[in-house]
């Protein structure tokens, strides 16, 4: 320890020859064509398609790339040897996977319904990483104003999430997605006041619709039992008057 200092020269240049980083160039050169030709071998798939496990794989080349680049004390061919592993054990599961829908299940997941018909599947929502927030910029993102809007939505195993969305004249009222309407955020109604108003209200955390008149108190949500309650999104919903011109007019 005597004789380590804070030595600039040895912390950005160090302590091997300068002509060293010609060899770094070569050895960079050697291993980006080699794996850009394993790349190419593998497929498109498994470029743009990654599952947990061909993430983890990918993470493994990008370790067995760089170390042969910068240390002198490994061969390039060891790391050859490395990246050409993964790549053959990655074909072994594609070949595999492909016979046996158990084994692809394992190592790649299968999708999650998050929601069935303007409702949350509040089994498959508690499965997933995704918060109720993250779900919420989801589907605004792909322009869903309220759970009503939605038919059906899955995570896929890619992580990203599916949306179909039912057609203008089967959109009812639902849960608004909305910035500050997420669970936790929103003021609830009370359940022991009668309302004021007859409508449609919604379960804030399953996205069950009621329709109640003006008296009536709120219950317990027949789907979750839970009894957080906000007033529903009409948003996309076609007015009857609309549909009976529409009708009128074909």
């Amino acid at each position: 320890m005597e004789n380590y200092t804070f030595d600039l020269h040895r912390i950005f240049i160090g302590d091997l020859p300068i002509l060293f980083l010609v060899e770094i160039a070569l050895r960079t050169a050697i291993m980006l064509f080699y794996l850009m030709l394993l790349l190419r071998l593998m497929g498109r798939r498994s470029l743009t398609q990654l599952s947990l496990f061909e993430f983890v794989l990918i993470i493994g080349l990008g370790s067995a790339v760089g170390d042969p680049m910068f240390y002198f004390d490994i061969p390039v061919i060891h790391g050859m040897a490395a990246i050409t592993f993964v790549v053959i054990i990655e074909w072994l599961l594609i070949w595999v996977t492909n016979r046996s829908h158990k084994v692809e299940e394992v190592l790649e997941g299968k999708a999650t319904r998050l929601i069935h018909q303007g409702q949350f599947d509040v089994e498959g929502v508690d499965k997933v990483s995704m918060s109720r927030n993250e779900i919420y910029m989801e589907l605004r993102l792909a322009g869903v104003e309220q759970l009503g809007q939605v038919k059906l939505s899955y995570l896929e195993m890619n992580g990203e999430m599916s949306i179909f969305k039912h057609e203008p004249q089967d959109v009812r009222a639902g849960l608004p997605l909305l910035p500050g309407t997420e669970l936790g955020k929103a003021q609830t109604l009370p359940l022991d006041k009668p309302l004021t108003e007859a409508g449609d209200y919604v379960c804030l955390c399953c996205g069950s619709t009621v329709s109640l008149k003006v008296g009536q108190n709120l219950p317990s949500c027949h789907r979750c039992d839970d009894t957080k309650w906000i007033e529903a999104s009409y948003a996309g919903v076609q007015k009857q008057d609309d549909q009976s011109t529409e009708q009128a007019d074909s």
